[in-house]
């Protein structure tokens, strides 16, 4: 789970990250997604999470600016993470740090995806 301190960091952190998936300019994306790293790296400095196999596509996932490589790298992240989830579940280890780093990760992916990818029916015409 990401733990923020002051709230005002977390609510700050889903407002970058929410205004970063619906940025069209690749240099304003960066720069919002390069602040909620800053956000999120100060909760890490304060409570380092060991990194996983998973997370390197997990970040280039969320960090992916153009739209057809951000498919690509969900559906990447999506099977090694979901993969992993099984992994954990067969080895009895549901309640590892890594497992909810996992489910934390796999809903802010879906957070992401929906917003950058709206589903069927609520795609603008």
């Amino acid at each position: 789970m990401i733990f923020f301190g002051p709230k005002m960091s977390q609510e700050r952190w889903r407002e970058l990250l929410k205004l970063a998936v619906s940025e069209t300019d690749p240099d304003k994306f960066m720069s919002l997604i390069s602040e909620a790293s800053i956000l999120l790296g100060d909760r890490l400095r304060r409570n380092p999470l060991p990194e996983y196999a998973w997370e390197g596509e997990y970040h280039a996932a969320v960090r992916e600016s153009d739209p057809e490589l951000f498919k690509e790298r969900v559906v990447k992240a999506q099977e090694m993470m979901v993969t992993r989830r099984v992994q954990l579940h067969a080895s009895r280890r549901e309640e590892s740090a890594e497992r909810r780093a996992l489910d934390e990760a796999l809903g802010i992916l879906r957070i992401v995806k929906n917003e950058r990818i709206p589903p069927l029916g609520k795609r603008k015409q």
